[in-house]
C-alpha cells in the first residue's frame, strides 16, 4: 500500500504543467514522540501546480538520540504529501496529507538491529517568498500507524526554477 500512495504522490509531483511551479531545497527536521526526539538534515522537491494544490517528497538523514540506555539513530526518512491551501500575497497557507517511512538502526549494550516503519502525516504548514526564486517552508505533521504520537517539524528554504 505504501508503495502505490508513494507512487501516486510523485506521479502527481513530477507531473507539469505550463503553470507549474517547481522548487528544490534542502534544511532541518525535528520528529519526536515525548520520549525520543531526532533531529537531522532534509531535503525537498516540490510541485506548486496552481494557487491552491502543490505535492512533496522530501528525505531526511542523520539524527539520533538515546532513551533508556537505548541509543537510536535515524537511517533515512522519506515522505510524499499532497498539500491544498489559499495563497494571499506572498504567502501559501495550507493543510496537508501524507505519507512518510524511515529507517533507524537501534544499538544496546553492543547488539545492533535496524528497523522500519510507516505511516500516515496529517499537518499544517506555510511557504513564505522572501524573493522571486527563494521561499522559506515551516511545515508541522502529526504522524500515524508506526509514526502514532510523533511530531514531525520541517524547516526548509527552497529555490524556485
Amino acid at each position: 500500500m505504501k508503495k502505490k500512495i508513494l507512487g501516486l504522490v510523485c506521479a502527481l509531483l513530477f507531473a507539469s504543467s505550463a503553470s507549474a511551479e517547481h522548487q528544490i531545497g534542502g534544511g532541518f527536521y525535528n520528529l519526536g514522540d515525548g520520549d525520543i526526539s531526532f533531529t537531522g538534515l532534509a531535503g525537498v522537491y516540490s510541485n506548486k501546480f496552481n494557487d491552491n494544490f502543490a505535492a512533496d517528497v522530501a528525505i531526511a538523514i542523520g539524527g539520533s538520540d538515546n532513551y533508556e540506555g537505548i541509543d537510536a539513530d535515524v537511517n533515512y526518512g522519506l515522505a510524499a504529501k499532497l498539500k491544498g491551501g489559499i495563497t494571499s500575497g506572498d504567502m501559501f497557507l495550507y493543510v496537508a496529507a501524507g505519507y512518510a517511512t524511515f529507517d533507524l538502526e537501534v544499538s544496546f549494550d553492543g547488539f545492533k538491529e535496524s528497523t522500519d516503519g510507516n505511516g500516515a502525516l496529517a499537518g499544517v504548514g506555510i511557504d513564505f517568498s522572501v524573493s522571486d526564486k527563494a521561499t522559506i517552508n515551516i511545515d508541522y505533521s502529526r504522524g500515524f500507524g508506526d509514526l502514532e504520537d510523533s511530531n514531525l517539524f520541517v524547516g526548509v528554504l527552497k529555490y524556485r526554477f
